[in-house]
C-alpha cells in the first residue's frame, strides 16, 4: 500500500511540475501576445482619434457655413451632402469643401450658386496646386474685381488656366492679376480671352501678380 501510494505521489509531483512549466509558457505566450496586440491596435485607436478630430473639424466648419449663409436646415443638409461627396469623389476632403462654402457665402452666394460653383473650383485648385478655401477666395474677388458675371465661371476658370498653361505664370498669380486689373478689364469692355491673353503676354514680359494687374 505504502508502495503503491509513493509511486502515486511521484507521478503527481512529476505531473505537476510539467503543468508548471506550460503554464509558464502559456503565461509568457499571452505576454508576448499582449505586446503584440497593442502594437497592432495602437495605429487603430490613432487613426480613430484623427478620424474623431476631423469629425469635429468638419462639423465646426459646417457650424461656420450657417453663420454665414443663415441656410435653414434642409438647405444646410443640401450644403452638407455635397460638402461630403466632394470628399468622396475629390482629392479635397468634406471639410475643405465646406471652407470653400464659407467664402463663398462671404461673397454673397447662394445656395445654388454655391453647388453649383464648388466642383469647378476644386479642379481648379488641383490644376493649380492651390488650397481650396485660397483658391475659392481668390476666384470671388477676382471676378466680381472685373464684373464677370458668375454664370460665367466655367469660362473664366478654363482661360484662367489656359493662360497659365501657355505664359510664364501660375493660376494664383493670374487671378491675382485679374483683382488689380479688374475695374480697367471691365472698363474697357475686354472679353475674358483678351484679358486672359494680355495678362499672359505680361508674365512673358516678366510682370506677374498684381503688378501685372496695375500694368
Amino acid at each position: 500500500t505504502l508502495k503503491t501510494l509513493e509511486n502515486n505521489m511521484s507521478k503527481f509531483f512529476k505531473n505537476s511540475q510539467s503543468n508548471g512549466s506550460e503554464l509558464k509558457n502559456f503565461g509568457q505566450t499571452a505576454t508576448y501576445m499582449g505586446k503584440d496586440l497593442l502594437k497592432l491596435t495602437s495605429p487603430f485607436l490613432a487613426v480613430g482619434g484623427w478620424a474623431a478630430k476631423l469629425g469635429m473639424d468638419y462639423e465646426a466648419v459646417m457650424s461656420q457655413v450657417q453663420a454665414v449663409t443663415r441656410a435653414t436646415g434642409s438647405e444646410m443638409e443640401v450644403l452638407q451632402n455635397k460638402a461630403r461627396e466632394m470628399g468622396a469623389k475629390t482629392s479635397k476632403s468634406a471639410k475643405e469643401a465646406g471652407e470653400a462654402f464659407v467664402y463663398m457665402g462671404q461673397a454673397g452666394l447662394t445656395q445654388k450658386e454655391m453647388l453649383e460653383n464648388i466642383e469647378p473650383l476644386i479642379r481648379l485648385s488641383e490644376a493649380g496646386n492651390l488650397d481650396l478655401a485660397h483658391a475659392t477666395n481668390l476666384w470671388t474677388n477676382s471676378m466680381k474685381s472685373a464684373e464677370i458675371p458668375l454664370s460665367r465661371t466655367q469660362e473664366y476658370l478654363d482661360n484662367v488656366a489656359l493662360a497659365s498653361n501657355l505664359s510664364n505664370t501660375n493660376i494664383e498669380q493670374l487671378m491675382e492679376a485679374y483683382k488689380s486689373a479688374g475695374g480697367a478689364i471691365a472698363s474697357s469692355n475686354m472679353t475674358i480671352e483678351e484679358s486672359s491673353a494680355l495678362l499672359g503676354v505680361l508674365a512673358n514680359r516678366g510682370v506677374v501678380g498684381a503688378e501685372a494687374g496695375t500694368a
